[in-house]
């Protein structure tokens, strides 16, 4: 039994080779499995090197834009100041246009100053302000805010100042504002502008139904409408009523004045083809004078009362003084007065030989005058052919003056006073 049974355990060739080929195929299987994980660890560690290599290519790519913005500047002169055209309009040989660096042309142009508006109001009415401007009444309230300034006297020696506005809604608070004159009506006309006004002579009185002349007076009922805008447009300034008295508190500001001007319904587009009196620079352009040292100059109206022009290199503006010698300048912001350009016109003065000793002023026909800029000045001559129509001023070769773009002084004098003005 024991033999037999010792028999039955020895395996059978047969066994013993599919227990051989059964540990092959096991290690088989095993160096596969093993060849596949090594595989893989290979492809890992090769995808990890492939992510590595590829950032610079990612930070090159990012970074290429910087080697490219040379180009986006290079394309950028397209607005540079050598593609305006040169200015073809004629002008005397002390007058030449040198081209600006840097400057780009407005989308608005204010056809006032030349400079860039806000909105597109080139097509719209100006206003034109009366402004007191005694002592007394100084200072003055909104005066740095207007594109032209007017000095003209009224009388006794006193001037008043007449402002012009292309952008009036803009106006902040503006007075005091004080009586009208013929002859200020006859310049307000030179743009067709509104004219704004509280009171005035008779005889300005007796012009406004006559020539039809759309303004805001701050006194009287309109005789052809009888509309009264007092109490809309105006008001009065309680502190300078009490300090500088009842008449030299009068305020108004571009709110209120728009809302005199839809009230009457006036025209608010100007005239077509209405010219300026003056030709403004084309943009990329400015005007130098070939002309005489004019940094300062100096028109006596009385003892106590002669402005001044000091030109600033800095700023390239001429600076206003007034009375004797005391800066010009706004009550609201504490500005001096800066004027690019300054224009004095001589014309004839006449005492009306009234009790009140009003003046007249001969504004038709033809005179001299002197344009002052970028420190020099030239003579120029002025005409105007009717008291509605524009005023013209020329160079000395009779073409429409060139003038630089920026705010605008113009004092008319006697020729009294030009027999003594002081240029330097």
């Amino acid at each position: 039994m024991t033999e037999k049974n010792k028999k039955l355990r020895k395996p059978s060739k047969r066994t013993r080779m599919y227990a051989i080929i059964s540990a092959i195929v096991a290690v088989a299987l095993v160096a596969v499995l093993i060849a596949l994980i090594v595989s893989s660890k290979r492809g890992e560690k090769q995808t990890e090197t492939e992510t590595t290599d590829s950032a610079p290519a990612e930070v090159t790519t990012a970074a290429a834009p910087e080697t490219k913005e040379p180009e986006t500047t290079e394309s950028a002169p397209e607005t540079e100041p050598e593609k305006f055209p040169e200015p073809t309009y004629a002008h005397a040989s002390n007058i030449v246009f040198t081209a600006v660096e840097g400057e780009t042309a407005p989308q608005y142009t204010n056809p006032l100053t030349g400079e860039e508006l806000g909105a597109d109001l080139a097509g719209q009415r100006p206003v034109s302000v009366m402004i007191n401007n005694i002592r007394t009444a100084c200072p003055q309230e909104g005066v740095s805010q207007f594109d032209i300034t007017y000095e003209i006297l009224a009388e006794g020696g006193i001037t008043r100042l007449l402002l012009l506005k292309q952008d009036y809604a803009s106006l902040g608070v503006i007075g005091s504002i004080r009586s009208s004159r013929k002859y200020f009506i006859d310049m307000s006309q030179n743009y067709d502008a509104i004219y704004v006004h509280a009171g005035g002579s008779e005889e300005a009185y007796s012009e406004i139904p006559k020539r039809k002349i759309d303004h805001l007076d701050g006194v009287r009922t309109d005789s052809r409408t009888g509309i009264n805008v007092t109490n809309l447009c105006y008001y009065r300034d309680q502190w300078r009523r009490t300090n500088m008295g009842y008449e030299h508190s009068l305020m108004s500001t571009g709110e209120l004045i728009v809302k005199g001007i839809e009230r009457y319904n006036y025209r608010t587009e100007i005239k077509s083809g209405l010219v300026q009196p003056v030709q403004l620079i084309d943009p990329g352009y400015k005007v130098e004078l070939n002309g005489e040292s004019g940094k300062y100059v100096k028109m006596t109206y009385r003892p106590a009362h002669y402005p001044e022009y000091e030109y600033d290199e800095a700023t390239g503006k001429y600076l206003r003084y007034q009375f004797q010698h005391e800066k010009h300048v706004d009550g609201t912001n504490n500005e001096q007065l800066a004027f690019t350009n300054v224009i004095i016109l001589v014309m004839k003065h006449a005492n009306t030989g009234d009790e009140k000793n009003h003046i007249n002023i001969q504004t038709t026909g033809t005179g001299k005058g002197y344009y002052f800029t970028g420190g020099k000045y030239i003579p120029i001559t002025w005409e105007k052919s009717d008291v509605d129509g524009p005023m013209k001023l020329s160079d000395a070769d009779g073409n429409r003056l060139v003038v630089n773009k920026g705010k605008t002084a113009i004092n008319i004098i006697s020729p009294y006073m030009d027999d003594n003005i002081v240029i330097n």
